[in-house]
């Protein structure tokens, strides 16, 4: 018996149950008896509070009760239908009273309203009326009282009504109590049936008949349903199938409608529920799949279940709701404003429902309403009396209700259609941009595919803005817009802007005349820039002559020395000197053009003249009088010889042109190389004359700026000595002759600060100790004054500005818009975050990029971005890569419409509207005065070491502001401190005894503000003395220091002088230190070694080992070895001098100057001066060295290149095979990146003990030992390789790192990815039979996947606020994975392509810093893509995606999703879409790679073959790939298919998907299986490797390592046979290296024996590699004794005063703790041993943080249960992580994936083991 609901007012609930009982098999039914029917089918009176009227009015019919008949259900009426009728009486009866009642007050209302119609009326009254109007008064007052008794009774029938009602409730309630009993009754008596029925059963079984059974059962339990007696025959299985198919059905249906209801959607319901919460809800995947079965059951299936256009619909359906319950948030318009009353606030205010005037809106909300309807409708009619199947006539109008409402849907979403079309058309424009660039490459750097994608692509847009702007507006506005963006699309100058002209007059030229005529220089002299420093008799000018009445070259002598003052690189725009001269000329080119129309040649010619002449004069000037190239330019443009070939005839154009173009590459700068031959080829040879002379003009006028430019630069020292007495005695001058000018405004503002500055000491100090608070400091007043001046967030006039700052309006106004950009950018962010819920500490860099250009194209002046469009660029960089709710996006849209109107009413308003205002909104009010609080700070520590202090601590101190974003900026804003210019260090007095040493620095740089204190970085170090000499007109004056306080946790001191050091630009700090020769590899430091040779009798040495010393100063260890600025971005040249031992070698980065006796055996070497480099790439040496020397192939600066090879005595040999490379790569490098190498050369160090495995110090590289040295006879093989690897890989480093230097450690990866692929780069080219990509995709992409797939991992471009955490960030992060962006980059580009764009950021900021930015505007200069647009996501997001693959017929469709270890995906964790390059294979009809990009969350792709398809073709993209089982298996039939690097990459994502979980380890073991006769050792060791990884993880079962151990042997027999166990002549690289790998994963050693072999041979080889493999090998041992009571001593040991013997360097610690950790036996002694020796440990690796953060890395990550991760998480909780608490984390998440995977896939390894026979 189905059990109906307790809700009486449930709809099901009129409908009849039917109860029936069986009488054998005639079908028939049966009527309950009286009583038991009045129980069950008793309706309450009361069925009034009923909703819907269409429902109700069927509720209340009777014939209702028949409505199943057409679903063929028979019914039988009982006595229930007196009730019926007795409650239809009392309604009838209630209803005609209420009518009667109604009637009387209509009538009442008549007779008043009538009456007091004729009382308004005015009349003469007489007494007739009199009587009338008394008359009327008394019937007013009869109805008065008839309305009153109707009122009255009306209010008692309602008191009736209430009354009746409550006893109906009552009622109700008693009848649910006696149901609820009834059917506990009726529970109790079927259970009685059920048992007698079994024995019924089992009394037939022993014979007796049923027949008299069953009649009595009927009788006494006519209530029961119906007992047949079971059917003679059999059922057929069809109609059992059928059966049991309709009750599957019929429950899923059931289920489908439960759990929908349960959800509680309904329109009462959604109005009744706030906006947030309804969104929430219907944004949840629960309610989309719920939605989906309830709609498909009501007659609306769109598509197949679960595909795109199912859920599409759902999503549409559901907007109904909203629409309906919350009409206004859903259709309010763009324009309405929300009020903000705090930071992060949500507040929405929404418009009225009133205000819903549109048309479209009204109807889209009607059919809204008619869909809801018609859906509850339905859902009402949906019982288990109907097997939950909706009548068929709803069933069939359902789906034509829903498509009307999606029209109006549709029809609404799409009004905004003018925004659509200016977005697809900036769209059409940046293809048009692209395609420009790359139609007309033909050398197949540019597939044709990509051309005709762009074509496609852009006939697609053309189609939809013709469809919404209509054909011929559409095309209009298509026209003009790329018409405009081409004129302005303008190509930038790179390269060399020294003109060549410059070689030959830069000695004439240099502060005097630049090749003017004698005539011409006293017209010249007003405009010529004067030596600062001179009085005004003693003037030399810097005559730059230019044509009388133009614009000069140059401004006038005051702004140059201000800018230059501020800006040392300060050059003039050459286009500004191009528009003027354009300008003064534009009239005589008008008349030549009127002359050539009138055909007056003679008119004409006169008119060439004057051209010819001032062209003569303008190139004249760029080369020396009596200089043959001057006389060339006047015989060349002779006006006399002109006139004479005129006369004759013989004049022409042509050659006049030609001989114009065939000049000016003679005298042109380098970088006007591609200018000068466009002019050429295009404008000089092309278009009528005129305009043939415009150009070539305009193009000697930017030759003549470059010109004037290159000068300036070289003239700029000399004007910078005296540039600040200078101006402030051109600033008097100007003051005492000029009796307008005073300095009003200046004393205003500078008040307004004094007042500023003195409440801020006020409120820091209310009540002064001394009872007199001090006066505000000048430099702070001036500070506060500057901060005010350039933080005005809108337009300044010149005359707002204080006189003293009116040099600097244009600087004003420029910051003034960069202020009100960030604090407009920071507030859209800010609110986002808090929208989202995110932290709004951490930087969003890339969406403050873009929202930043955006506001800055939208207040350019001549922008046609409207303020629609601007939001809308601003919406579309909140939305990428992150997935929010419609309602949010309407919320922030709101927000920012808000921001940015508030911004463009600042940046709009009229000059000294907004002076000194803050801004109205809270937001930006609020973020401006933490932006101004935090600029004022920076300024005022008022010296350059302050930039020291602040740049460790900015992007904290921001983050915390809300402006994580913006260090950069900001920085910009703040850097008008001084920088050190140039170090000279001195090193002296070395002391192998005490391991000491002394030294002398002189540190050169400016002072550009007030300051008594600098601070500068020191480490272990003390300083003995310090003084400042500050350089002031000629003359020096000098202070010794006071006081100098120490700060060791921050690595500074601060050097106190006794008064305030004045503004100059030159001032030298000295300072005298010790330091020392510590022995932790970092800083100046010394180095253990045997001596291979008798060594130099200086050698410092001890019992047991010889001494060398090196420096190691990457990252942050410089100042360890002397006091400097030790910041990247801070560079200076240096000069270093060393005092050594006479028979020793010192070495440094360049060259040895001269060598000086200094008495008692020693010398002073002394070295070229530096280029301008940072800190960390100086470096120096000492010791008993000798060399091996090469040259290069090609010549640098007129020589080739000496390269040479620095090792310890007797070593020197093994340096030969990295000898044999380095000349060969700087070569190829200097070509590729087309910048020849820039030292005079290039030395080689290997240096004994190193913590790296080298170091790029420029000029001197450094190596550990077997990273560089290779013995011929007893180095292994492998070792070749990894030498010429790391050699390429550090001089990549000597342009991208050295040359080009990364702004701030966030950007190490620029150094380190770059250079990584650099390496591989120039390996394969030196030996391509290596093979080495395969080797990179094993080695370096896979490893890197393992790495960035924990959740603890870090974006490329990671956050470092503190310069101290950057050791942390030195890993497989920033070179791997780095390393595997620029391989997919080049390959999508194209190398050479690639390498062009790579070329035009080294020529761009050569000598500088840069930021990954200016990589990708290099790159896409160079390719004509958005290279930000794609890398992005990929360099500032943590992780990578695996591409999940389904398969359909001809087609598959690809999802992406973030990928980790642990498998446990949460939402917050996906939200990045990243750019994917697919490198399809298998596409019907294409042979080749299909180079398709994955850019949404998921994509359909047609056209593939069943048959075979493979993504990421050449493993060159970073992700993985999850095929469906089906296909994974069938790959592994189709190795023949698949390249070495396809093959290594499928089986890494194998093994890694197994792990997550993704995936299955049989089935990784199932896709290898089928690789028994590969023979590629880069592919095996792929396959090696991850069944290691699977034999380490599960190997504690004994069943499964051994059934492991013989299928790796099985797997690996038929290339063990193909190799042999003996080397065949002539034998290659590759197969040596597998032969070894072979016999090693086939060989195991007897441990006990082998140990102290091992020992021996670590400590006595002279092999450089042979103590590597000692190690290696001695990790491998099994035995426990040997583990706890040798190895792990021999491990931890420090000697002294252990014996040298018994104690492993702290350099090479790790390799044999990694061994162990991979070892089942060694892993938990190790662990153990860590435990209780963490302090021995320590002072082994000598507090050295990159020691001990690759020890922890390599020892603790290869657990695999959780009770050693919570050991482990709770002792690292009793010690200090500071250094390595990064790489704590990623263990941690390392060890958890392998547990979670151990539990999980342990069954599935055996049982794959066991099937197929190896276990």
């Amino acid at each position: 018996m189905h059990r109906p609901s307790l809700d009486l007012t449930e709809p099901s609930r009129n409908d009849e149950i039917e109860v029936t009982v069986g009488s054998g098999d005639d079908g028939k039914y049966y009527t309950p008896p009286p009583h038991i029917a009045a129980r069950l089918f008793y309706h309450p009176i009361n069925q009034s509070r009923r909703k819907d009227s269409a429902a109700s009015s069927r509720r209340n019919s009777v014939s209702s009760a028949h409505s199943r008949s057409s679903h063929g259900c028979n019914r039988s009426v009982g006595p229930q239908s007196k009730y019926i009728a007795q409650h239809l009486r009392r309604a009838s009866i209630l209803e005609d009273r209420k009518a009667r009642l109604a009637d009387r007050a209509a009538h009442a209302e008549k007779v008043r309203l009538r009456a007091a119609l004729a009382k308004s009326c005015t009349r003469d009254i007489s007494v007739s009326e009199e009587r009338a109007l008394a008359a009327a008064q008394a019937r007013e007052r009869n109805l008065a009282e008839i309305a009153a008794s109707c009122a009255e009774e009306v209010k008692r029938a309602k008191a009736v009504a209430e009354n009746m009602k409550e006893k109906r409730e009552q009622e109700i309630r008693k009848m649910k109590l006696q149901m609820e009993e009834r059917l506990a009754e009726a529970e109790k008596r079927r259970e009685e049936l059920r048992s007698r029925n079994a024995a019924r059963v089992r009394g037939r079984e022993r014979g007796h008949s049923l027949t008299a059974r069953k009649t009595a059962l009927v009788e006494v339990l006519p209530q029961v349903k119906e007992v047949k007696e079971r059917d003679s025959s059999p059922m057929r299985p069809d109609v059992a199938v059928s059966k049991i198919q309709w009750w599957w059905r019929a429950a899923r249906r059931k289920q489908a409608v439960a759990d929908f209801s349960a959800l509680g959607l309904s329109i009462d319901g959604v109005r009744d529920t706030s906006f947030d919460e309804v969104t929430e809800l219907l944004s949840q995947e629960k309610v989309l799949v719920i939605t989906a079965r309830v709609l498909r059951i009501c007659g609306l299936r769109e598509g197949e279940p679960g595909s795109v256009d199912e859920a599409a619909a759902v999503r549409s359906f559901l907007s109904a709701f909203l629409i309906l319950g919350h009409p206004a948030q859903v259709l309010s318009n763009k324009e309405g404003k929300g009020e903000q009353e705090q930071v992060g606030s949500t507040l929405l205010k929404p418009i009225a429902r009133n205000d819903l005037a549109n048309p479209q809106s009204q109807d889209l909300v009607a059919k809204a309403r008619d869909l809801l309807i018609s859906f509850e409708n339905i859902l009402s009619r949906l019982t288990s009396f109907n097997n939950f199947t909706p009548p068929p006539t709803l069933f069939e109008s359902f789906p034509e209700v829903y498509a009307t409402f999606y029209n109006a849907f549709i029809a609404w979403k799409a009004r905004d259609s003018d925004a659509l079309v200016e977005l697809m058309i900036m769209q059409f424009v940046e293809l048009d941009g692209i395609w420009e660039s790359v139609k007309n490459i033909t050398d197949g750097s540019v597939d044709e595919v990509y051309k005709e994608s762009i074509q496609s692509n852009q006939i697609l847009l053309l189609v939809r803005i013709k469809k919404l702007a209509g054909p011929i507006k559409g095309m209009q506005m298509v026209r003009d817009a790329v018409r405009k963006a081409r004129k302005a699309r303008t190509k930038k100058p790179t390269g060399d802007v020294k003109p060549r002209v410059a070689e030959n007059s830069v000695s004439d030229t240099l502060m005097g005349d630049l090749g003017a005529e004698a005539q011409q220089e006293e017209a010249a002299q007003a405009e010529a820039p004067t030596h600062p420093g001179a009085s005004d008799s003693e003037l030399k000018p810097l005559k730059i002559s230019v044509i009388q009445n133009a614009k000069s070259l140059l401004p006038i002598n005051r702004v140059i020395v201000h800018e230059l003052a501020i800006n040392g690189e300060y050059r003039t725009n050459p286009d500004e000197y191009r528009k003027e001269q354009e300008h003064l000329l534009a009239p005589l080119f008008q008349e030549m053009r009127a002359t050539m129309e009138a055909d007056n040649q003679e008119a004409h010619f006169l008119m060439l003249l004057q051209v010819a002449h001032i062209i003569r004069v303008k190139l004249q000037r760029l080369v020396t009088p009596g200089n043959s190239m001057h006389a060339y330019i006047g015989a060349l443009l002779d006006t006399e010889s002109a006139k004479r070939q005129f006369t004759l005839g013989n004049f022409s154009y042509e050659k006049f042109f030609e001989a114009m173009g065939s000049l000016l590459p003679k005298l042109c700068a380098p970088v006007r190389d591609d200018e000068v031959k466009q002019l050429r080829e295009e404008k000089l040879s092309q278009g009528n004359y005129v305009d043939r002379l415009e150009a070539l003009i305009g193009f000697i006028d930017v030759m003549l700026s470059d010109y004037a430019n290159y000068l300036l630069q070289i003239a700029a020292p000399r004007i910078l000595e005296q540039a600040t007495s200078y101006e402030a005695k051109a600033f008097a001058a100007e003051l005492a002759d000029n009796e307008d000018f005073g300095l009003e405004t200046a004393t205003a503002a500078w008040r307004t600060a004094r007042q500023k500055v003195a409440a801020e000491m006020a409120r820091r100090d209310p009540e002064p100790i001394n009872q007199t608070r001090p006066a505000p400091p000048a430099n702070r007043i001036y500070n506060q004054m500057l901060v005010d001046v350039c933080t005005q967030i809108a337009p300044l006039r010149l005359g707002d500005l204080p006189e003293t700052l009116e040099l600097d309006h244009e600087r004003a106004l420029e910051t003034g818009r960069l202020t009100r950009r960030i604090i407009t950018t920071g507030a859209i962010l800010l609110q986002c975050k808090n929208l989202l819920k995110r932290d709004v500490r951490a930087p969003w860099r890339s969406e403050a990029q873009r929202i930043l250009l955006v506001l800055e194209k939208s207040e350019a002046q001549d922008s046609e971005m409207t303020f629609d469009m601007a939001v809308d660029g601003i919406m579309a960089a909140l939305e990428a890569g992150r997935s929010m709710p419609a309602a949010t996006k309407r919320h922030l849209r709101a927000l920012v419409t808000k921001l940015v109107s508030a911004s463009a009413q600042l940046a709009n308003a009229q000059h000294g509207e907004y002076l000194n205002k803050e801004p109205e909104e809270p937001v930006l009010r609020l973020l401006l005065s933490r932006l101004r609080g935090y600029i004022l700070a920076r300024l005022s520590a008022a010296s350059a070491s302050e930039k020291v202090k602040a740049t460790s601590t900015a992007g904290e101190k921001l983050a915390g502001l809300g402006l994580a974003e913006f260090v950069d900026k900001v920085r910009d804003m703040v850097d008008m401190m001084g920088k050190p210019a140039h170090y000279g260090l001195f090193i002296r007095d070395l002391d192998f005894k005490s391991w000491s040493y002394k030294g002398t620095v002189n540190i050169e740089g400016a002072i550009t503000k007030p300051t008594a204190d600098i601070t500068l970085n020191v480490l272990e170090l003390k300083l003995l003395s310090s003084k400042i000499t500050v350089t002031q007109n000629k003359s020096d004056q000098s202070w010794d220091s006071v006081k100098v306080a120490e700060d060791a946790k921050r690595q500074r001191a601060t050097i106190t002088f006794p008064e305030q050091l004045p503004v100059s630009p030159k001032a030298t700090l000295t300072i005298e230190f010790t330091g020392e020769l510590n022995h932790d590899m970092a800083g100046f430091y010394r180095s253990q070694y045997k001596p291979a040779a008798p060594p130099a009798a200086s050698v410092p040495h001890d019992d047991q080992f010889h001494y060398m010393l090196s420096t190691q100063f990457e990252a942050c260890d410089a100042r360890r070895a002397f006091p400097c600025f030790d910041e990247p971005n801070l560079k200076a040249t240096f000069d270093f001098s060393i005092e050594i031992p006479d028979d020793q070698v010192a070495l440094s980065n360049m060259p040895a100057l001269e060598t000086q006796p200094a008495g008692e055996g020693k010398k002073v070497v002394k070295f070229e001066r530096s280029p301008v480099m940072s800190t960390y790439l100086l470096a120096w040496a000492v010791g008993d060295f000798e060399y091996v020397e090469a040259f290069t192939d090609r010549t640098y600066n007129g020589k080739k290149l000496p390269v040479r090879v620095y090792t310890t005595r007797g070593l020197k040999e093994q340096g030969r095979w990295a000898l044999e490379h380095a000349p060969k790569i700087i070569d190829y490098f200097s070509e590729q990146f087309e910048i020849d190498y820039p030292l005079p050369k290039s030395d080689i160090l290997a240096v004994h003990e190193f913590t790296h495995g080298a170091m790029e110090n420029w000029g001197l590289v450094t190596y550990r030992m077997t990273a560089i040295l290779f013995d011929e006879k007893l180095s292994e093989a492998r070792f070749r390789n990894r030498i010429a690897y790391v050699v390429a890989h550090e001089l990549a480093h000597q342009w991208f790192g050295n040359l080009v230097t990364m702004d701030w450690w966030d950007e190490l990866w620029l150094n380190e990815g770059f250079a990584t692929w650099a390496g591989w780069f120039a390996t394969d080219y030196l030996h391509p039979e290596w093979d080495v990509w395969p080797q990179f995709v094993v080695e370096g992409m896979d490893v890197a996947f393992g790495l960035d797939s924990v959740r603890a991992s870090h974006p490329i471009q990671v956050v470092v606020r503190d310069a101290l955490e950057v050791n942390q960030i030195f890993d497989k992060i920033s070179y791997l994975k780095g390393c595997s962006m620029i391989r997919m980059l080049a390959a999508q580009l194209g190398v050479k392509t690639f390498l062009k764009g790579i070329a035009i950021y080294l020529k761009k900021n050569a000598y500088g810093n840069a930021k990954t930015k200016a990589l990708w505007d290099a790159l896409s200069e160079a390719s004509g893509k958005d290279v930000n647009g794609l890398m992005g996501n990929w360099i500032e997001k943590i992780g990578f995606p695996v591409l999940t693959v389904t398969e359909g017929k001809g087609e598959i469709t690809v999802k992406q999703s973030r990928f980790l270890s642990t498998g446990d995906v949460k939402p917050e964790d996906d939200t990045t879409t990243w750019w994917v390059p697919l490198g399809l294979k298998g596409k019907v009809d294409a042979k080749e790679t299909e180079a398709l990009a994955l850019t949404t969350k998921e994509a359909k792709i047609d056209g593939i073959s069943d048959e075979f398809y493979q993504l990421n073709a050449g493993a060159t993209g970073f992700y993985r790939v999850n095929y469906p089982p089906s296909r994974l298996q069938t790959l592994g039939t189709q190795l023949d298919k698949l390249g070495a690097e396809d093959k290594i990459f499928i089986t890494g994502s194998a093994a890694d998907l197994a792990f997550a979980g993704y995936g299955s380890t049989a089935a990784l073991l199932g896709f290898v299986q089928g690789m028994k006769n590969e023979t590629h050792y880069h592919v095996l060791n792929q396959v090696l490797g991850s069944l290691g990884t699977v034999k380490c993880i599960f190997g504690d079962d004994e069943q499964i390592r051994k059934g492991l151990e013989k299928f790796t042997l099985e797997l690996t027999e038929n290339a063990r046979s193909q190799v042999g166990w003996e080397a065949k002549p002539g034998e290659d690289y590759n197969t040596s290296l597998l032969r070894k790998t072979l016999l090693m994963t086939a060989v195991n050693n007897d441990g006990a024996n082998a140990v102290p072999a091992l020992k021996k041979e670590w400590f006595e080889t002279p092999a450089i590699d042979g103590k590597e493999i000692c190690l290696l090998a001695l990790g491998h041992v099994q035995d426990e004794n040997i583990v706890q009571n040798d190895l792990l001593p021999f491990l931890f040991n420090i000697s002294p005063p252990a014996p040298a013997t018994e104690s492993i360097p702290s350099g090479d610690v790790h390799i044999l703790s990694a061994a162990l950790a991979a070892n089942r036996v060694g892993r938990p002694l190790l662990w153990k041993h860590i435990k209780e020796n963490w302090q021995q440990l320590n002072a082994k690796l000598g507090g050295n943080m990159i020691l001990v953060d690759r020890f922890i890395e390599r020892s603790l990550s290869k657990f695999a249960d959780i009770e050693t991760l919570n050991e482990i998480e709770a002792f690292f909780k009793t010690v200090s992580t500071k250094g390595f608490d990064r790489t704590l984390e990623t263990v941690k998440d390392k060890i958890r994936g392998r547990a979670g995977y151990k539990l999980r896939d342990v069954e599935g390894v055996r049982g794959w083991l066991v099937q197929n026979g190896y276990a």
